[in-house]
């Protein structure tokens, strides 16, 4: 029997305009984001509905380093023994830097004009910085990979599932 790996999306933001990600495989996690500060309840109340908990997370990736995905990682990287993941063209960000944001849409366009996107974040420093193209997940326990999409950001990621999804 093949296991497979569930994805479980977290509404940050009503109408889908903020998600962060739990993948679960095996009584294992992955976090995929964090969303706005303040959500680290918002995630551990995901965790709980899939049996899990914080001593369950095997890793938190943040997909870039903008306040909505990457603003509770401090509050999360204390709660867990995870390591937290982050392209090295984004750590500037996460430690404060004004954001650079490219909009690829009307939610973008809205958030970039409401001034929300440059508001400062408990400053976060990654336990890993991805500094390739590519980077296998399997040591995490995940049947994936990292790969490095700038466009959005310079350091933008996305977790790509075996299967391609």
């Amino acid at each position: 029997m093949m296991t497979q790996t569930s994805v479980h999306r977290l509404a940050m933001l009503p109408y889908g305009m903020l998600n962060a990600f739990l993948l679960v495989r095996q009584g294992r996690a992955l976090l995929v984001d964090t969303g706005l500060p303040g959500a680290r309840p918002r995630i551990e109340r995901a965790l709980r509905g899939q049996g899990l908990g914080w001593a369950d997370v095997a890793l938190t990736v943040l997909t870039h380093a903008h306040i909505d995905h990457a603003g509770s990682a401090a509050q999360v990287q204390r709660h867990t023994n995870a390591p937290l993941i982050l392209h090295r063209d984004e750590l500037a960000y996460a430690q404060g830097a004004k954001p650079l944001l490219r909009p690829s849409g009307p939610f973008g366009w809205l958030f970039h004009k409401t001034g929300a996107i440059e508001r400062p974040f408990e400053p976060v420093t990654p336990d890993r910085l991805m500094t390739t193209d590519t980077l296998d997940l399997a040591d995490y326990g995940f049947p994936a990979l990292l790969v490095h999409t700038p466009g959005h950001t310079p350091g933008s990621v996305s977790v790509v599932l075996e299967g391609g999804g």
